[in-house]
């Protein structure tokens, strides 16, 4: 299991970019594919390497970010449900649509929900609003992940992170209490 989550790491690390069965770059659709369906083809992929047991229980619940000029920036995507999380959370990961798939330009493995885009941009890109609890963190709060131009942070407990002021603007990309689809 740690091995598997190791190999995750690294690949999401490397920012490799991962072909999907449909291309990135619309509005509504994802290369002639609705969202759902190239986000689901592209995790199907990119979990090849987990045990059996837990690709299968594999969910997500993901949201798209459009740039001002309508077209789809970015994609988040938690991955949860059983061998996907720990005492800190479950993971995230976000996306760039490519001509040929996605590019991981973010993840974290220790996130819990609610999921919020922040109306404060770094680099060009806004601010990821994510809730830190568990895993030693006895009273959750807020912290935004900044792009740094190339990727978002990854941990969201030390910086760049930072904890975000209570009347922060934004809006909520994938609530608390969302359910995630099944990947396979």
């Amino acid at each position: 299991m740690k091995k598997s989550i190791l190999r995750l790491a690294v690949f999401l690390f490397m920012g490799i970019t991962s072909a999907s069965a449909c291309q990135a770059s619309s509005t509504e659709k994802v290369g002639g594919c609705d969202i759902e369906k190239s986000v689901r083809n592209f995790l199907r992929q990119y979990l090849i390497d987990a045990p059996p047991q837990v690709r299968q229980g594999a969910l997500f619940a993901f949201s798209s970010v459009k740039s001002e000029s309508g077209f789809i920036q970015e994609v988040i995507v938690y991955v949860s449900g059983k061998g996907w999380c720990g005492s800190g959370g479950c993971n995230l990961i976000i996306l760039a649509p490519q001509k040929d798939g996605y590019t991981v330009i973010g993840e974290s493995g220790i996130v819990k929900l609610p999921i919020r885009l922040l109306s404060e941009k770094t680099n060009g890109l806004p601010n990821i609003g994510v809730w830190v609890q568990g895993g030693g963190v006895l009273n959750g709060y807020e912290v935004a992940l900044p792009f740094d131009g190339k990727r978002y942070a990854s941990n969201p407990t030390i910086p760049p992170a930072k904890p975000v002021p209570a009347n922060s603007k934004g809006r909520v990309l994938i609530e608390k209490d969302q359910v995630g689809k099944p990947v396979y």
